[in-house]
């Protein structure tokens, strides 16, 4: 059921680290955060009505919750490295 978000993260995660030089902190901290915000209600909004999500959803879910770490990981490697001029 959160396979499709996954695939959504996943591209994120691979839109900022090709943006490193090109998107603003700002930018890559709105796409963090609006990460953020589809996981934390993604078990409210995805699941058609009436259906529960299996414990394979729940995994799912949680790799989401990994995925968006790494996102916002990546984005503070990425500010230090551009204040050092690395970048």
């Amino acid at each position: 059921m959160f396979k499709r978000l996954i695939a959504s993260l996943t591209l994120d995660y691979e839109f900022v680290a090709r943006g490193r030089g090109v998107l603003t902190m700002d930018e890559m901290d709105l796409i963090s955060r609006g990460d953020r915000m589809k996981v934390e209600k993604a078990d409210q909004i995805l699941p058609p009505p009436g259906v529960q999500p299996s414990q394979d959803d729940r995994i799912d879910l949680k790799e989401c919750g990994l995925i968006v770490n790494h996102i916002d990981e990546m984005c503070e490697w990425i500010e230090q490295l551009s204040r050092t001029e690395i970048v």
